[in-house]
């Protein structure tokens, strides 16, 4: 019997959800192509936050009136530089937040880092919106830099411009729509802001670290804990920072939606006036400088993560696997061993308690059985095979190269 269009559809349909909620992730075949293009893309974006950083500081303790402490602020203080090192820089810039917003897009769709032991929700909001959405606003970014190249050039170490004024956000707060989009990006701020805290009060960001080399590279060896160290303090010292930021951002739009008197500086973008508007007083202030060191240690966490991540994204379940021993560091098999499997005729496997190493103590199973030993070290010890009765008993003791 043929089947219906309706039930043909609802496989199909359930078919989708459940390779959605179960992505094969990425085929082994592309893990270097992954690799490369998140090592490019993480370069880029440790300059970018390395830049941004300097800018909050500047508007601390610099001499201008106007600072845009912002990505945008950056691609045009870039710009306001000599000719010919502003091109090169912004060319840089643009290629490389080109190809990372590449590697983000293609970690949502292919959802890297999906983990079984998370629910379909948990998954979908960290390993598929959240790249997706960071891969939009980079697009958006490398956008504003054909857009600063092709446009008129700033002053010099200038990081706005007066051609870039806009009365967002201010004006949107005047019309019901506006407001409902002020209340979304409040939203989307606020959450982004939890997100970064997650990130600072929990090892979540531990698994992406690879220290398969720092184990069993004998110059890395004496050094795997401080470099660990390292990576990891920057790594919450620079989420710290980042929640900062965009707490800041969040702060400006539900102060604005909520009809706060506010001055904002219509020639920087809207994060930068979120940090101009906080340094009104010495506390504004003190808050700013300590928000530029934490961009800055956050670009040098990113930058460490060049040389120290794993590409692609590994579930954070890996975290809790202890990572293997090199050859050097395995336990000698001395002592008693682990245990004693005995392999049946038919495939069954039984595992008796742990023995002594004298081999004359070892039980004789009946039948045809081999006798494995578990040693300490991992290795699978073939002891012996024994004949049924009256046949001839078969000795052994090669040593499995293989660990289990």
């Amino acid at each position: 019997m043929a089947e219906s269009t309706p039930s043909r559809c609802k496989r199909v349909l359930k078919l989708c959800c459940y390779r959605f909620n179960n992505p094969k992730q990425v085929p082994k075949n592309h893990y270097k192509l992954v690799d490369t293009i998140g090592r490019i893309g993480f370069a880029i974006k440790a300059l970018l936050y390395g830049f941004l950083g300097y800018l909050c500081l500047k508007s601390v303790f610099g001499d201008e009136q106007t600072v845009n402490e912002s990505p945008q602020g950056v691609f045009i203080f870039l710009d306001s530089q000599s000719d010919g090192f502003s091109h090169v820089a912004l060319i840089t810039v643009f290629t490389g937040i080109t190809v990372y917003s590449i590697w983000r897009f293609w970690e949502g769709l292919s959802g890297q880092g999906y983990d079984s032991n998370f629910s379909n929700k948990k998954n979908f909001f960290r390993y598929r919106l959240s790249p997706l959405a960071s891969g939009l606003v980079y697009s958006l970014y490398a956008l504003y830099i054909i857009f600063v190249i092709t446009g008129p050039k700033p002053l010099p170490n200038a990081s706005s411009r007066p051609t870039d004024a806009t009365c967002f956000p201010l004006c949107w707060r005047d019309t019901s729509l506006g407001k409902a989009g002020l209340t979304l990006l409040a939203i989307a701020f606020t959450i982004a802001m939890i997100t970064q805290l997650i990130q600072t009060f929990t090892k979540t960001f531990h698994a992406e670290m690879q220290t398969a080399f720092l184990d069993t590279n004998d110059e890395w060896r004496c050094l795997r804990k401080t470099v660990k160290l390292i990576f990891y303090t920057a790594g919450h010292v620079g989420f710290a920072g980042r929640s900062l930021y965009f707490g800041l951002v969040a702060y400006l739009f539900w102060r604005v939606l909520f009809g706060g008197v506010i001055f904002l500086d219509q020639t920087e973008s809207t994060t930068g006036q979120a940090v101009t508007a906080v340094q009104t007083t010495i506390a504004g202030k003190v808050l700013v400088g300590i928000l530029g060191f934490g961009l800055m240690i956050y670009g040098f966490y990113v930058f460490l993560c060049v040389f120290l991540r794993r590409f692609p994204t590994p579930p954070p379940i890996e975290d809790k696997l202890p990572s293997p021993l090199p050859e050097a560091e395995k336990p000698a098999p001395s002592g008693e061993d682990v245990a004693l499997l005995i392999l049946r005729p038919r495939g069954e496997v039984e595992s008796q308690s742990t023995l002594p190493p004298e081999e004359d103590k070892l039980p004789s199973p009946p039948g045809e059985d081999a006798l494995l030993i578990l040693r300490p070290g991992g290795d699978v010890e073939l002891q012996s095979i024994l004949r049924p009765e009256g046949g001839d008993k078969v000795q052994s003791n090669d040593s499995a190269t293989d660990s289990v």
